[in-house]
């Protein structure tokens, strides 16, 4: 009758023990689940910073042209109005 409840006390310890390891085995995988989420959003936000970068690339690309062709004008002026003399 002792080795019955020995066996009965080791039983009820060791489903206390492995109903233990199943919260830290939830609580794993939900920590899982949210830094999914976050790599998710941080992949989405890289993203939307590449596109800023292109964008901004192709605005500089055209301010760039633009400002040769203010030069072109500039230095074309410059030579219409060495023409005149006072």
């Amino acid at each position: 009758m002792a080795h019955a409840a020995a066996a009965g006390d080791s039983i009820d310890l060791i489903t206390g023990r492995a109903g233990g390891v199943g919260d830290i085995v939830s609580s794993i995988s939900h920590s899982l689940e949210e830094q999914s989420t976050a790599a998710g959003e941080i992949a989405r936000h890289v993203d939307n910073i590449g596109l800023m970068a292109e964008r901004s690339a192709a605005v500089t690309r055209d301010i760039a042209s633009e400002a040769e062709s203010l030069t072109r004008a500039a230095v074309g002026l410059h030579a219409s109005l060495g023409r005149f003399h006072l």
